[in-house]
């Protein structure tokens, strides 16, 4: 599991992952290490889009100010130690720039339009994420490989909202109660999960560790 244990903590209020039992964060001791009973899933929003033009909605590329927030927020989740084992998007354009952006967190190389140049870690795109609603985007993440163990997803309001707010289910707190009023673009949702399996995906097994948007790194 790519994780540093300091990780996914850019919110003072938001409990550090060091505070967590360290049975959550390895195998244990056994001689076969055993598949950790914590699972990190990060949620993004795509930044901030141009309008619609000729080619569709899917085609609408990230604004200068869009592309500006995504490597801010790159460079802030780096400095925090962050990273994750995949990736995965949505197929419109908005989307699939924003992760290659934020690949630049396991220290992919990005290049000048945030293309990320080392493929073992270039964001999958998953066209069924275009658009999804949240029970769309449940499924796609409760049939993820259980060896996946923190994981980022890049897509759209308002099912991406809407998924953020089921995985909240009654939590409380400044960060739940930020993430349940709003996600605009380029906002991250971090949840600790306590689960060994994804198909295990519900309120129950998450916990809102961060809550995070362009605006906080101003």
């Amino acid at each position: 599991m790519r994780l540093s244990r300091g990780a996914i903590i850019g919110h003072s209020l938001v409990l550090p992952l060091s505070s967590l039992p360290a049975s959550h964060l390895t195998g244990g001791s056994a001689p076969t290490a055993r598949r950790s009973t914590i699972k990190i899933l990060t949620i993004m929003r795509h930044g901030e889009a141009a309008g619609l033009g000729a080619d569709g909605d899917e085609a609408r590329a990230l604004t200068a100010r869009g592309t500006d927030d995504c490597r801010r927020l790159a460079a802030h989740l780096k400095n925090d130690g962050v990273a994750w084992d995949k990736i995965f998007c949505s197929s419109a354009r908005r989307a699939r720039e924003s992760a290659e952006l934020l690949a630049s967190v396991m220290g992919v190389g990005v290049g000048d339009a945030g293309s990320a140049t080392d493929s073992a870690f270039a964001p999958e795109i998953r066209p069924e994420l275009y658009l999804a609603g949240a029970e769309g985007l449940l499924a796609a993440l409760r049939a993820l490989p259980d060896n996946l163990e923190c994981v980022l997803i890049v897509g759209h309001n308002p099912g991406l909202h809407a998924l953020t707010r089921f995985l909240i289910g009654r939590g409380s707190g400044p960060a739940a109660r930020r993430a349940m009023r709003d996600c605009p673009p380029g906002a991250l949702a971090s949840f600790a999960c306590d689960m060994t399996d994804w198909a295990s995906l519900d309120p129950d097994h998450a916990e809102l560790r961060n809550f995070l948007t362009p605006g906080d790194m101003n």
